[in-house]
Order: C-alpha cells, then structure tokens, then sequence
C-alpha cells in the first residue's frame, strides 16, 4: 500500500481548510492506512497552544499525534521557533531535505 503525504499548510484561521485536513487524518489513521503528517508554513501555526476556536480540531490534533508520527518543517526564513509550540503534541521536526526525500517514498501528497 502506498504512503499518503498530508502537508498542513494552511493558517488556523481557515479552520474549515485544515479541519478537513486533521478529520481525514484520523480516518487513515483509523484504517490503518500508512500517513505522513507535515506541518509546514503558515499550518505550523496550528501547533500552538489555543490555535484553534472549535475544541473538536484540537482532539483531532492530539489524537493523531499520539497515534502518528507529526512532522514540522523548520530551518526557513520565517520559520517558527518549535518551542513556541504545544508540547503536549509529540512533534518531529525536520528540514527541507529531509521533507523531499520522505516525498519521494510516498504514493500521493495532498496538501491543505
């Protein structure tokens, strides 16, 4: 079975956009389908503590990362300072080599 590669990239302000994204996560996750998590740009920002206003995207959130690994790409101009971000959350941080290799062994990548 193919990998899927989900990059989060959208601010928590599009709570719509990356509710989406965190609600289909939990279905792969659920099914047992092989995901990859990225949080990258303005997406890295929903991994702040009290990023979002519906506390059903925050279970979501926690869920996944306590039954997947979550990946932030850090080491771009602008990137946030990760230990800004919730340290309840099991993060992974990675660079953007690292990022396009993980892309290579993957099937698909959808991004939000």
């Amino acid at each position: 079975m193919d990998r899927l590669m989900i990059i989060v990239k959208s601010s928590p302000e599009s709570e719509a956009r990356v509710g989406e994204a965190l609600r289909l996560i939990a279905a792969l996750i659920g099914m047992d389908y092989p995901t990859m998590i990225v949080f990258a740009d303005r997406g890295v920002d929903c991994l702040k503590p009290g990023a979002f206003d519906d506390p059903d995207l925050w279970d979501y959130l926690q869920a996944a990362s306590d039954l997947s690994e979550i990946f932030v790409l850090v080491g771009f101009e602008g990137a946030l300072d990760t230990g800004r971000l919730n340290q309840e959350l099991m993060l992974t941080p990675i660079d953007i080599d690292e990022m396009t290799e993980m892309i290579k062994t993957c099937g698909s990548v959808a991004a939000f």
